[in-house]
Parts: C-alpha cells; structure tokens; sequence
C-alpha cells in the first residue's frame, strides 16, 4: 500500500488533482474516489462529443480520444443511444433527490498512459495532465447522461459520483475489462426486475393489484408461470395490464420502459374499481384460474385496454373462458385470436381422448385480436369468442 508521507508533492500547474485512495491490490494502476460532477465532466469528455467529428472543434482532447474510445466502446446507435434519455432522467433524479430509492454504480474510467499519484495535504491525489482527458470502460452511459443532464440543470454539478480510474495499462487491457463487465453480468429477467424496481409507479400499482386482489398467486421471480405452480400470471404480465389500462392498447408498445410519476395519476382507484368488475363478470374462474383464458399475457393486456375504453363489462360473461375451448367442428376456440393451434394434446375431461391445446402468443402480437374479441361486437373474434352466444 501506498504510504501518503511517502507520495510527492502535488505541484500546481501539472494537472488537476483527483483526491483518492490507489488500490491496495494495484496502487499504481487502480485509483478509487468520489467527485462532483463538474470534476467529473472535465477530466472525462463526453463519448456523445467524441464519437462526432463535426463536434471535435469544441474541445482539443475529443479527436484524440475518438480512435482510443472506438477500440473499446460501442458507439452511441440504436438501443445504447435510447437509452441515454431515460438514464439522463435518472441521474438527474438521483442527483436531485439523493436520499431516495435507487443506486449509481461507480463510472470505470481509462488511461493507457501512466498517471502521476502525489500528496496533498495528508490526501492522495491522481493527477490528470490538462490536455488529457479520460475514457470509460464502463458506465459511459452514466458519463454521457451526467453530461446531458448538467445541460439542463447545473445546479447537480456538486453532486458526487464514484468512479474509479485505471491507467498506465494497454488497450488490450480496456477491452478485456469491456468484454468482463459486460458478457460476464447476467440481466434479470423483467418479471424480476419489475418486482425489484419500486421507483416506477406503474409497478407499483402493479404490485399493489398483486397484494390486494391476488395474494400469493403471481410470479414474481421467473419470465414465465410454472406448469406446477399455484400462480396465474407473472408480475411482467400484471404490469402490461396496468399500462393498458393507462394507454389502451397503444400501452403493448412501451410495456417495459420506465414510466413517470405524472403517467400514475388518478390512476389507482380506477383501476382497482376494473378489477373488482372483472372478478364478478368473468365467467368460470377467471382470473383466478391457470385454465381461463383471461390468465394469459395477451388477453390480460387486452383486458386493461377494455377498461381503458370503457367497454360493457356485461359483454364478458358471455365469453367461452377456458383457453382451450373447443368449437363443435373441432377446432379450437381462441386459435388465432390469443394463440394458436399447438402441438401438445390433452386427455378430455369427460371422453378420455386426445383434444388440442393452445399455444399462447405473446401480447404484441395478439393483443389487438384479443381486444377484439373482447369489445368489438361487429367482429369476427367478437363472434367466434362466444361459441354459446353463436353458435
């Protein structure tokens, strides 16, 4: 371990000083500290700068570090760079409001030249050269949203974020550590991540519904519900009925993206009102059964969009509510409105044989045709729902 007495002095004019701790493991090449995002937004440029040429005029450090940057980072395209918009919110939430729920994991910045560690005071500090600036390893992300944010609100320029900083190592090394951090990690599926996440309020309602009207009966660790569990849907699935509800069927689109504050309002007591409805309309079981159609991710989505829109909750009873439902010339009743047509059989109830089972769809694709069949009295899903109302 690095011994402060033993350090230089720190000499003004070299750099600016990083007050830190180096690494007991690696105290020559591993830097630990904590420091306010102007700091932060010096040292370390933004990627969004330095992956733009036109931009490079701004700043003498960003055409240098374009090509160190490309060797181990992905450029800010498709998904990574939509995703900026809703970490910026996030960052600033956290910023603005530090003693809520929710954490920042520390920024990993990169040099491959070494850095000069010195003494100043009884603190150590890193010394990064002026025309130097840092890149991330990982959390670029963070780095690009603090830079967006600080745009829109510079009094979080005081905020302090944690970062650790490696330098005097090759690039060889950066992109392995990129390839770690990022192959290594295991995402949680949404089912979980909705369950964890109490910062979203359409999760929270969801979880609300979850403890209120169907205790003990949905998933809240696996992407799907186990054939031999008790539970009738996952908490990914409640959550879809929820932004439905809000948004009608436009909601399947932006099933799992973070929602606002504003987007929960007035929306509670509502919803709680629909769900009490659907329990006394729903034929059979229900939602309280594996075997009903309502049960299933599409028809549940298509059931917020019905409370959205304010269809008759009379025109449900008459629905044919088990998923498996059979039509008199053999064919089965929701193939191609929730599902279709599997290749898995099931023994009948009463005759012993062999009889179809559906293969659920996933809502995207058979929302809109579940919501037919739900509230469009005019359609043929509408029609072919309620096999003992047309027969």
């Amino acid at each position: 371990m690095i011994k402060i007495e033993d350090l230089p002095e720190f000499r003004a004019g070299t750099g600016t000083p990083i007050p830190g701790i180096p690494s007991a493991s690696d105290p020559a090449g591993h830097f630990l500290a904590s420091l306010p995002v102007g700091q932060l937004l010096f040292i370390a440029p933004d990627p969004m700068l330095i992956q733009t040429p036109r931009y490079h005029a701004l700043d003498p450090r960003l055409a240098g570090l374009q090509d160190l940057r490309e060797d181990m980072q992905r450029l800010f395209v498709s998904a990574k760079k939509r995703n900026l918009a809703a970490y910026t919110d996030y960052v600033m939430d956290r910023a603005l409001d530090p003693t809520g729920p929710g954490i920042l994991p520390p920024i990993k910045l990169f040099w491959p030249q070494a850095l000069d560690v010195a003494r100043s005071g009884d603190q150590s500090v890193l010394v990064i050269p002026f025309q130097t600036g840092l890149v991330a390893v990982d959390g670029e992300t963070q780095l690009a949203s603090w830079h967006a944010a600080a745009r829109q609100e510079s009094s979080i320029m005081s905020y302090h974020v944690d970062v650790t900083i490696d330098h005097g190592k090759p690039i060889e090394w950066a992109k392995q550590g990129f390839h770690d951090l990022n192959v290594f990690g295991i995402k949680p599926n949404p089912t979980l991540a909705i369950f964890m996440d109490y910062r979203d309020p359409m999760n929270r309602i969801a979880k609300e519904i979850a403890d209120r009207f169907f205790p003990g009966r949905v998933e809240t660790q696996s992407r799907q519900v186990n054939a031999r569990s008790e539970n009738v849907f996952t908490m990914a699935a409640l959550r879809l009925f929820v932004v439905c509800f809000a948004y009608g069927t436009a909601g399947v689109a932006s099933a799992t993206r973070p929602s606002g504050a504003r987007e929960a309002d007035d929306l509670e007591g509502p919803i709680n009102s629909w769900i009490e409805t659907l329990l006394k309309v729903l034929p059979g079981d229900g939602l309280l059964s594996r075997r009903s159609i309502f049960t299933v991710p599409p028809m549940i989505a298509a059931l917020g969009a019905a409370g959205h829109e304010g269809i008759d909750p009379n025109w449900l009873s008459e629905i044919g509510w088990q998923r498996d439902a059979i039509l008199p010339d053999g064919e089965l009743v929701w193939d191609g409105i929730a599902g279709k047509r599997g290749r898995q059989t099931q023994p009948d109830d009463v005759t012993g044989q062999e009889r179809p089972m559906l293969a659920v769809g996933g809502p995207k694709e058979y929302i809109h045709a579940c919501f037919r069949a739900l509230g469009e009295s005019d359609s043929y899903e509408f029609r072919r729902a309620r096999p003992g109302t047309f027969a």
